[in-house]
């Protein structure tokens, strides 16, 4: 941001927690894309789930269109987000997803795809608040799925 480069959290996470969450790490003018909750007959349900290829429509939805400079995710489910960015980072991948990585670059696919462990977690370009952010975001985004899904059933 400093640089003048635009940065958007994109998450799958509840846009009044995340945006207080961003608020309270003192990084308010970042952008925000992120789920959205509606009114419901016995409280709130899921209004969009900013999740999978949801999120590259959001993005279009507000003027960002493929193909972006960088994207950082740490869910294999951001794979749409992440093959539209010139630098795609994957942050803490699993032994499993290291490994389909490392056979996808030996048949030519995701060659510029980078791997960040959790050892370097913070050194993410610089940004170890960002990173921060991206697990608490991650952490907060499971604990909203389990009460949506506890107050459906």
């Amino acid at each position: 941001m400093a640089a003048g480069d635009r940065v958007v959290v994109v998450t799958g996470c509840e846009r009044g927690l995340a945006r207080r969450l961003l608020d309270r790490m003192n990084l308010r003018d970042v952008e925000l894309v992120a789920s959205r909750l509606g009114d419901a007959r016995f409280g709130l349900r899921p209004e969009m789930h900013n999740y999978g290829a949801e999120k590259v429509r959001q993005l279009e939805e507000i003027g960002i269109v493929p193909r972006w400079q960088r994207a950082y995710s740490d869910s294999i489910a951001d794979v749409p987000m992440l093959a539209q960015a010139e630098e795609p980072v994957l942050v803490n991948a699993s032994e499993d997803l290291r490994a389909r990585v490392t056979r996808a670059r030996a048949r030519g696919r995701n060659r510029n795809l980078v791997l960040v462990g959790a050892e370097n977690h913070d050194c993410l370009a610089g940004h170890g608040d960002h990173a921060l952010l991206l697990e608490l975001l991650e952490h907060t985004t499971d604990h909203l799925a389990r009460a949506v899904a506890s107050s459906a059933a």
